[in-house]
């Protein structure tokens, strides 16, 4: 952890996840694709080195205020930037956080988001100290779906959802799991 990290890094069998940095940027704007984008509602197409620097010094900003969790997923043995995962508390709702995650294509298909999701999960719960976690996905998803059903996620909403980068609105299914659900952090 550096010296200016919000909160520790969480470790799995095969990952590491910890706050977004600045020096993150350059992997970040190379594995955001439009096919990872067309997947998720807030990340463009195409993203520049200084677009992934900008969305991380405001993730992390949102971290040190205590209203969000932004993380980068990194494979341990080799340390590869895989992916982003992020739990951020709700504007309206104090006590519910949003999780969002994408893995670069070349690393799908691995687990990689279901082990992140997993760990994250009770982190966020005793250091965000909200009770519901809530994660969305367009409806054509099945491949979020599945994630979020391994996770013990519950559905219980679908609605339309803005998509600034798609400029169009898009029908999401919900997912949820409560704090009580989930065995609390190591």
């Amino acid at each position: 952890m550096s010296r200016n990290d919000p909160f520790p890094p969480v470790t799995t069998e095969r990952l590491l996840l910890r706050c977004a940095e600045a020096t993150d940027a350059a992997a970040i704007a190379d594995l955001m694709t439009p096919g990872i984008s067309g997947s998720v509602a807030s990340w463009p197409p195409v993203i520049t080195l200084e677009m992934a620097g900008e969305r991380i010094e405001n993730a992390r900003i949102a971290a040190i205020a205590g209203g969000a969790m932004p993380y980068v997923i990194v494979r341990r043995d080799d340390r590869a930037l895989l992916g982003w995962i992020a739990v951020n508390r709700i504007a309206d709702n104090a006590t519910r956080g949003e999780l969002g995650y994408w893995i670069g294509e070349p690393f799908q298909g691995q687990g990689y988001a279901t082990e992140a999701a997993a760990a994250l999960i009770p982190a966020a719960f005793a250091t965000l100290g909200i009770q519901t976690i809530q994660a969305g996905a367009r409806v054509d998803n099945a491949a979020s779906f599945s994630i979020l059903e391994k996770l013990q996620m519950r559905a219980f909403d679908e609605r339309m959802v803005y998509a600034a980068h798609r400029d169009c609105h898009e029908l999401c299914r919900y997912y949820e799991i409560s704090a009580g659900d989930v065995p609390p952090a190591d």
